[in-house]
């Protein structure tokens, strides 16, 4: 099952559909949406479009198991 893992201080989020062909294609488009509008709110607090620092690790991840569902993370 797909899942989108989200970081945040203090606060971690795993967001998850229900386990259906139609489930899957709503996370996909709620993630769709979800990058359009943080595009956008990238662009007007940092219009010149510099990425930020790297990082140790990403903060982000979407984590697949060998038959492409996703697990648990880290």
């Amino acid at each position: 099952m797909p899942v989108l893992m989200v970081y945040l201080d203090p606060v971690n989020m795993t967001l998850h559909s229900e386990r259906s062909e139609t489930g899957t294609r709503e996370l996909a488009s709620f993630c769709r949406e979800l990058a359009r509008e943080a595009a956008k709110l990238a662009a007007e607090i940092d219009p010149d479009g510099e990425p930020a620092p790297p990082e140790r690790r990403p903060r982000h991840l979407l984590v697949t198991g060998d038959d492409g569902d996703s697990g648990g993370g880290y």
